[in-house]
């Protein structure tokens, strides 16, 4: 569903579901669960927008205690306004322009953003243990969204060449990070991982 705009919209829909003898599995949140804004939002935020999300372990928790996992939506794009950008920025780990600067999309739905460098090894170490504090808060699944990438100018160059070149790898790239950052940390559990592309 795009999307639960807040815990308390997401737990009604939950309880009604089960009161009406539904099974379910899991839920989904998509964009909304790291802040209300759609246009010119906080994308790349990945933390919970407390306003809206107050207590994101106990209502995780309640939820698991009703066998109900919960999966979030992640993308690999950083809006300017996220708490991340800056340090991406910083730390180099976006994709380069033509000059080495941080490349970032102007007209991008989202915001202004820029694109994780997923090619870099750092970067990759960076987003995966944001992937585990989420885990700590009882997260079991994830969902890449856009992550083909859904818009990779051809000005953005990568640790392995330029967009054009590594854009089919992209997504590869990213499904490796998850699978290989649960084979080392997480070896008992099972990776449940959406995207638009995949790593066997």
């Amino acid at each position: 569903r795009f999307g639960y705009r807040s815990a308390e919209q997401a737990d009604s829909v939950l309880q009604a579901m089960r009161e009406k003898g539904y099974p379910t599995d899991a839920i989904i949140l998509d964009i909304y669960w790291f802040g209300p804004e759609l246009e010119n939002g906080k994308m790349g935020q990945l933390a919970w927008d407390k306003t809206n999300w107050p207590n994101p372990r106990q209502m995780i928790n309640k939820w698991k205690d009703q066998g109900i996992h919960t999966i979030v939506v992640t993308e690999p794009f950083f809006t300017k306004k996220s708490i991340n950008f800056n340090e991406l920025d910083s730390l180099g780990y976006l994709a380069n322009d033509s000059l080495g600067n941080s490349a970032t999309i102007p007209g991008f739905y989202f915001g202004e953003a820029g694109l994780l460098d997923v090619f870099q090894t750092e970067a990759k170490k960076w987003m995966w243990n944001k992937y585990k504090r989420l885990k700590s808060d009882g997260v079991d699944g994830w969902w890449v969204d856009l992550g083909e990438p859904e818009q990779h100018p051809s000005y953005m160059i990568h640790a392995t060449g330029p967009a054009e070149r590594v854009h089919g790898a992209y997504g590869h790239e990213w499904a490796k990070m998850l699978y290989h950052g649960y084979k080392e940390d997480y070896p008992k559990e099972r990776l449940f991982h959406m995207g638009r592309s995949g790593f066997a």
